[in-house]
């Protein structure tokens, strides 16, 4: 590390560290120049889309004086100009300019063009309209002829409907009928007609024997409606029919459900013991701050761990009874501690098992401590014993805001299904109104 003295006059010399100040200036500069890359990145790019509108844009006006239209049935556009010049000087002009339209000759060229095309296209599946069978396309417009508009008229909806449906399930024979078309350009229109011939549906053996079957069961049914039952044909043009159900799912069901209802029962005591479990610990984390500031209480009076153990049971049995002891975890798994003590048990066999029961660290850390005291004889303890107090305290504050949180968090879903209820009274009468 270099030095250097300054001159500061009637204040002396100050030494001042070079090494430091040019690390730090250096350490700046290489700092902030990946921010500076990163900066000049976005203004390069920016520069780059700004080019690339530039070119694709090539603006409303062509050499100054021409405005593009727009193609057949694309409809007119708005634009502003800016005109200068006259008496007037320089003027905002909002413009409409209309789209572009056929002439007469390319109209008339335009609808027969159309209207030798539509035959093949309004044919699905046939092959031309002398033989219709299947079901009609009936377009509204067509690609390359923009802004002629198609309108279908059939002649019979009943066997032709306005969609294109073809309703000849029940046809015997072919049948004739016709279709109008009306073409229609601003206000030009042209009328043109098609000749059709719907025919019945071209059914294969297999499908006309079904349609044969359905009709023989049919005559069965109507032949005797008085009758308990009606008689299914045994025989289809030689071909011996044999009739079956559909399987009835529901005994497997009913089967699959008594398996589901054994396993939940087999699950429940699990689950309940679970959260049995879940609760104890609860209560054991957030009783121990109670337990270590009572320890501490008694041991800075002077008692040893062990009495100041069984003054607090005492204490708790005297105030809240012998049964109340069930209702606190920690204080039934200390009362056993102090019952395992009187009975000959060592202390520190005592500490162990409880702190084996309560099957938490805070316990198994503070049963480590009693022990180091018992053997060690620390004269520390109570100063240790105060700052697991403070650390407890604190661990059960933090516990309750998350508990806050949580149950926040849970209290978001009737919220939102509340205000689904909400929405839906107040659109359900606007929906009503206009259906």
């Amino acid at each position: 590390m270099l030095y250097f003295q300054k001159d500061n006059g009637y204040r002396g010399l100050r030494t001042v560290k070079i090494g430091r100040v040019y690390s730090r200036f250096y350490g700046g500069i290489k700092n902030g120049s990946s921010l500076l890359k990163t900066q000049l990145l976005a203004i390069f790019i920016s520069i780059l889309l700004a080019l690339l509108y530039i070119y694709t844009n090539k603006g409303i006006l062509e050499d100054g004086r021409y405005i593009s239209r727009n193609d057949y049935g694309q409809g007119s556009s708005e634009y502003t100009v800016f005109a200068e010049g006259g008496s007037f000087g320089k003027a905002e002009l909002s413009l409409t300019v209309s789209e572009k339209a056929y002439t007469q000759e390319e109209l008339t060229k335009s609808f027969e063009s159309l209207a030798g095309e539509l035959p093949a296209v309004i044919c699905t599946d046939d092959k031309s309209l002398d033989a219709v069978s299947s079901d009609l396309y009936l377009p509204k417009s067509i690609e390359g002829y923009e802004g002629i508009r198609l309108n279908w008229y059939p002649d019979d909806p009943d066997i032709i409907s306005y969609k294109g449906e073809v309703m000849n399930d029940e046809l015997t024979f072919p049948v004739e009928t016709g279709l109008n078309l009306v073409m229609k350009y601003g206000d030009i229109s042209e009328e043109y007609f098609y000749k059709l011939c719907i025919v019945p549906p071209a059914y294969t053996e297999a499908e006309a024997e079904l349609i044969q079957l359905r009709e023989m069961i049919e005559d069965a049914d109507k032949r005797d409606p008085y009758s308990d039952d009606i008689e299914l044909p045994l025989s289809l043009d030689g071909k011996e029919i044999i009739y079956s159900t559909k399987i009835d799912m529901t005994p497997i069901l009913i089967v699959l459900l008594g398996v589901l209802a054994a396993w939940l029962f087999y699950m429940k005591p699990i689950e309940e013991r679970k959260i049995s479990e879940k609760n104890r610990k609860d209560r054991l984390l957030r009783d121990y701050s109670e337990m270590v500031s009572g320890m501490l209480l008694y041991i800075g009076a002077g008692l040893t761990a062990k009495n100041a153990w069984i003054r607090i049971c005492r204490d708790h049995e005297s105030v809240y009874g012998k049964d109340s002891f069930s209702e606190s975890p920690m204080m039934e798994e200390m009362f056993r501690t102090m019952n395992e003590m009187e009975g000959g048990i060592g202390e520190g066999k005592a500490y162990s098992d409880f702190a084996k029961r309560c099957d938490l660290r805070c316990y198994q850390r503070f049963s480590s401590l009693l022990e180091q005291n018992r053997k060690n004889g620390d004269r520390n303890l109570r100063n240790i014993l105060k700052l697991e107090m403070e650390e407890a305290f604190d661990q059960r504050k933090n516990r309750a805001l998350r508990c806050g949180h949580e149950a926040s968090v849970k209290l978001m879903l009737p919220l939102f299904l509340s205000f689904g209820a909400v929405i839906l009274i107040v659109i359900a009468p606007a929906v009503m109104s206009v259906g």
